[in-house]
């Protein structure tokens, strides 16, 4: 603190301009006490001591620049707001500032992380649609701006892809952040694959899937960040291919790219490994933060773990407005998370609710193949908690709906009844297109999936306009209205035609749906693709329905014979649903032994 003042002599302002200095510190308190006993000012001719001080204005030093980052989620650190970005506490800041060890600071937030807890820092679409103030948040413009320097470097891009989501994390148009930098393509989370995957057939997959995408890549592995499996051999690619050059880890949000630093690092410090780096041994203590909140990490980490030069950085994960996380609350995104392995599970076939509903309407009667025989097409609808409903409108009766995904989110099968739910004639514009462009050529390969050369699809991108879709937002906004009023949670599941829905289900659909407040918000489930596939008598995996975001898919196979499979995708309004070729995995019928 700076004190000026005027000695009795009125000298006391020449002598502090030629000293260039305050007045003593320990005149302080005297001064203020009772402003005598003052030491005696510069000035020669002023011999006596001065008896008296009149203060005149105190002033405070301006503070000292903030230096440091957070090493765990790349943000600078801030001691003003607490609560916000980058806060860490003054008394722990000034013990890592004494020893000049800044990049030894963790904010409170990633704290907080680190013990389980889902603190958002992204200004996402559930904090749009609460109304949370976005000043204390991130936009995710920001990270896309971020990235754009790495296009002018040399550098070699680790470009990561969640194999639970793989249309969904698969970033496009990566060329315009990245420049013509080489790319080694990494699928993630290989471990929640069912058991007795193949690596090599799923890694020719996730090849076939860059090439549809035009996406050259200098080479392409299978990791587990979590058991370590595929580390070392994509760790020896990398470094064989860095030559020196910088390493940035770029995907989607939430695919594991710090999880895939962290896992690299420790690579690397093994002793006993060939990828042993002796740099990277010294980083041990302070890596990025894990956590399964979207936008973790806010900036670019560096990592100093190469001898020969060069560095890793970790990068913020882009926030892609079409994926199911960016819709859901904290709470909900932590039980979307799978922690063990997928195992499918064999919904109720097209056959079997066709068989339910035709004895549905003979009273005293129950369903069998005697009474009721085979019929040509079978029908369906499948609600996928709160986040997807996929509808069978025509199929053959071997048809099975296999689902994989996450214990959170529960299947509701009903039968259909197609004549309602055509759409009328001249609402909607015919796109007819040929499968491979969705993706590319890949149908053009007889795999072991099954032979695709005849599958053609139909694939439309619309809202209807119907009326029911009208009925259902007018519900919606009512039930928004008196819910306000009466300070009640809201029972209308927007998820289902309310037509369709019986009073005795209500109850069991209020207890499956899963994220179904946070859908609400966005207005209910939509109607985002149209498909026709025509399958032929070899085929067994007719193609997956995946959902932009969500960990899982649902398998469409055709036991036996051939025919048209025809159908239609509802996911919330703003997320997107891929028709995309079946992923190689175990017959879900081995699982039952």
């Amino acid at each position: 603190m700076v004190v000026l003042g005027n000695c009795r002599c009125r000298c006391f302002k020449a002598a502090l301009s030629q000293r260039k200095r305050p007045l003593d510190q320990r005149a302080i308190p005297t001064l203020r006490k009772n402003r005598v006993s003052a030491p005696r000012c510069s000035r020669t001719h002023c011999t006596a001591m001065c008896s008296g001080w009149e203060i005149i204005e105190e002033e405070i030093p301006k503070q000292k620049k903030i230096k440091g980052y957070c090493y765990g989620c790349g943000v600078q650190v801030q001691l003003d707001e607490p609560g916000e970005i980058g806060f860490i506490q003054k008394e722990k800041y000034q013990t890592k500032a004494k020893f000049k060890q800044y990049g030894q600071l963790l904010c409170d937030r990633c704290v907080s992380l680190s013990h389980g807890k889902m603190v958002p820092a992204v200004f996402d679409l559930h904090q749009q649609a609460a109304g949370q103030p976005s000043k204390s948040l991130i936009s995710p413009g920001e990270f896309r701006s971020t990235l754009m320097e790495v296009r002018d470097k040399a550098a070699v891009v680790v470009l990561l892809v969640d194999l639970l989501d793989l249309p969904g994390s698969f970033l496009n148009r990566v060329r315009d952040l990245i420049g013509g930098n080489p790319v080694v393509l990494i699928g993630t989370k290989f471990d929640l694959l069912p058991k007795k995957t193949s690596p090599g057939k799923v890694l020719q997959y996730l090849r076939d899937v860059a090439d549809s995408r035009r996406l050259s890549v200098v080479s392409s592995h299978l990791i587990s960040s979590r058991s370590g499996q595929g580390v070392s051999q994509a760790a020896s690619s990398l470094l064989r291919n860095r030559r020196g050059r910088d390493v940035f880890v770029v995907g989607a949000a939430n695919v594991g790219k710090s999880a895939f630093v962290n896992a690299l690092l420790k690579e690397m410090q093994d002793f006993a490994s060939v990828n042993f780096d002796l740099q990277a041994k010294s980083k041990s203590g302070f890596l990025p933060m894990e956590s399964a909140m979207p936008g973790t990490t806010l900036g670019i980490i560096q990592v100093d773990a190469f001898s020969n030069g060069g560095n890793l950085y970790d990068t913020p994960g882009l926030h892609l407005f079409h994926r199911v996380p960016h819709l859901l609350s904290p709470e909900e995104m932590t039980k979307l998370q799978p922690r063990r392995r997928l195992r499918p599970y064999i919904a109720p076939s097209p056959l079997a609710l066709t068989m339910q509903q035709s004895s549905s309407r003979m009273p005293n009667s129950e369903p069998s193949f005697e009474q009721f025989p085979e019929p040509e097409f079978v029908s369906g609808c499948y609600s996928w908690g709160s986040l997807a409903r996929i509808e069978i409108l025509e199929a053959p009766p071997s048809t099975e709906i296999v689902f994989y995904g996450p214990n959170a989110l529960r299947v509701d099968a009903e039968a259909l009844d197609v004549g309602l739910e055509e759409t009328k004639p001249g609402e909607e514009e015919e796109e007819e297109q040929d499968i491979r462009n969705l993706w590319g050529d890949l149908f053009s390969e007889n795999s072991e999936t099954g032979d695709l050369d005849q599958a053609t699809v139909s694939s439309k991108k619309e809202i209807p306009s119907s009326d029911w879709t009208q009925d259902l937002s007018d519900a919606f906004d009512q039930t928004v209205e008196l819910e306000q009023q009466s300070k009640q949670p809201s029972t209308v599941a927007t998820t289902r035609r309310p037509d369709s829905e019986p009073p005795e289900t209500a109850a069991l659909q209020e207890k499956l749906a899963f994220g179904e407040r946070s859908i609400e918000l966005r207005g209910g489930l939509a109607l985002v693709r149209e498909f026709e596939i025509l399958a032929s008598g070899v085929t067994v995996g007719v193609g997956d329905v995946s959902v932009s975001g969500l960990p899982g898919w649902c398998s469409i196979l055709v036991k036996r014979g051939g025919g048209l499979v025809r159908g239609r995708i509802f996911v919330p309004r703003g997320v997107e649903a891929y028709l995309r070729p079946h992923i190689p995995v175990p017959d879900p019928e081995s699982f039952r032994m």
